[in-house]
């Protein structure tokens, strides 16, 4: 919470954010030896028909492409190759 996102409504919204309940996400593990791995995942069919508002974000490279492929599953599609070190995919609806 620094910077632009540092204001009391940001830490409110984020404070009572939820997780996504999601399953079969790819990369299954949290280190990748790809600079170009699949990325995606999929939500219950209840949540299906409101991932038309969905957003994501890949660190440095800003808004990302994403498909819907069927009713409920999202795939990521990233710009660039990830870079060296750590590197934060964000969703958000």
């Amino acid at each position: 919470m620094t910077e632009n996102y540092g204001g009391l409504e940001r830490f409110r919204l984020v404070a009572h954010s939820l997780a996504f309940p999601i399953r079969d996400v790819l990369p299954a593990g949290s280190v990748i030896s790809s600079g170009t791995p699949n990325i995606g995942f999929t939500v219950p069919e209840a949540m299906a028909a409101d991932i038309g508002a969905l957003s994501c974000f890949i660190s440095g490279q800003g808004k990302a492409d994403i498909e819907k492929i069927g009713t409920s599953r999202i795939e990521i599609r990233p710009k660039h190759p990830l870079g060296l070190g750590r590197t934060r995919v964000n969703c958000t609806s």
